[in-house]
């Protein structure tokens, strides 16, 4: 939780739950609520990236610098977790160095995870794109239904699923695959209307 450990206005150091500043007088009332509001959404933002509230999370992290003076490590640490969440290994490499030393750790096996995850998931791919090359769709697609369970934030592998759904007809599938498109905001051109020629399910 963050704590006013230091006067804003004359940086004498504080004892915890103190009314005013014992270096200049200053009310430290209108403080000690910013620090109590943020650290309410650094709560709040953990919460929603456990619960897979991702957008919501990204909102409030944009925001909590706005509020007062957040702990770098704190930010950082957020949004590394965030980043891991939306798999985006690239974006939480970069934080890692920025997090507490106490964190790293955690947070280090995480990425690894999710690197092994991306690579389970590449293999996959590549396995049903040799399925489809032979015409072995419906193996093909279930290869990409486990594909997108172990790694979803790549386009190309909805792409694929996407392609082989179709030509399985599971169009519940479809459906779906292309919410997934439309959430990472990659649908290509050609598929913008395909709903309108697909059977309502």
């Amino acid at each position: 939780m963050l704590v006013l450990d230091a006067c804003p206005l004359c940086r004498t150091t504080l004892k915890e739950g103190a009314g005013s500043c014992p270096g200049c007088g200053a009310d430290l009332a209108p403080w000690s609520n910013i620090a109590a509001i943020t650290a309410s959404y650094i709560g709040n933002a953990r919460e929603l990236i456990t619960e897979g509230e991702l957008e919501k999370a990204e909102a409030i992290i944009s925001r909590l610098s706005q509020l007062s003076d957040v702990d770098p490590q704190v930010l950082a640490s957020l949004q590394c977790k965030l980043a891991l969440a939306c798999q985006d290994i690239g974006r939480a490499r970069e934080l890692l160095s920025r997090v507490s030393p106490a964190e790293q750790p955690v947070l280090t096996e995480q990425l690894a995870e999710l690197g092994q995850r991306e690579m389970l998931a590449r293999e996959l791919y590549n396995q049903a794109l040799t399925s489809a090359r032979r015409g072995e769709y419906v193996r093909g697609a279930r290869q990409m239904e486990i594909c997108v369970r172990h790694f979803s934030a790549d386009p190309a592998l909805w792409e694929l699923k996407l392609k082989l759904d179709l030509k399985c007809a599971y169009y519940v599938r479809v459906y779906a695959d292309l919410r997934a498109l439309d959430k990472l905001n990659a649908r290509p051109a050609a598929w913008l209307n395909l709903e309108s020629m697909l059977p309502p399910v």
